[in-house]
């Protein structure tokens, strides 16, 4: 039997939040040629929800120059939104390995980490709080907000009120009406939204 508290429902809020700010970033490196026509092709495909055909662009791009750090993390994207978090995390951890400074994919990992069955949010935790000092660098204040907000669903998960709380003010001071981070803390209040 399984002892473990459930996923909490703010979870999915996460991956949507996540997938609305735009978490694709085509690779910032010199880019091959080749690769760059299956990137637009991926991106075209991926709009119109036709995520095989997008992630078979982005392992051509793999094929053709290796692995490609912005490929696995768009990889790791599509997959969260179609629900397969196993294969999210691979993908996320890859990106992750390949390019550790990019603070956007240690927030798709970490987000990856928290979708799974059996959620692993101390990674995801460590793998949330990883992506903040690059982000904060890059003044990437919409993957900043992500970050805060879901250090928080993990500091929730884990009975962390406080830190909850903390987290969801942080996410606040960045946009005050972030419908997400408004209502998990509404929640965390209980009170109503």
């Amino acid at each position: 039997m399984n002892n473990r508290p459930a996923k909490p429902a703010a979870f999915p809020l996460a991956l949507l939040a996540l997938l609305a700010m735009g978490g694709l970033l085509v690779s910032c490196s010199a880019m091959a040629v080749d690769s760059t026509g299956h990137f637009s092709r991926a991106r075209q495909d991926w709009d119109r929800g036709e995520y095989d055909l997008a992630l078979a662009e982005y392992q051509a791009v793999i094929n053709l120059q290796g692995d490609d750090a912005a490929a696995r993390h768009n990889r790791a994207l599509i997959y969260l939104e179609i629900g397969k978090a196993s294969e999210a995390r691979e993908e996320a951890a890859r990106a992750v390995e390949l390019a550790p400074e990019e603070g956007r994919y240690h927030l798709t990992y970490g987000v990856a980490l928290m979708s799974l069955r059996e959620p692993e949010l101390p990674e995801a935790r460590t793998q949330l709080l990883a992506s903040i000092k690059p982000m904060k660098y890059a003044k990437d204040s919409q993957g900043l907000l992500r970050a805060y907000f879901n250090l928080g669903l993990v500091s929730q998960a884990g009975r962390l009120i406080v830190d909850a709380r903390k987290w969801y003010r942080m996410a606040l001071a960045i946009d005050p009406n972030d419908e997400a981070t408004l209502t998990a803390l509404a929640t965390l209040e209980g009170t109503e939204r």
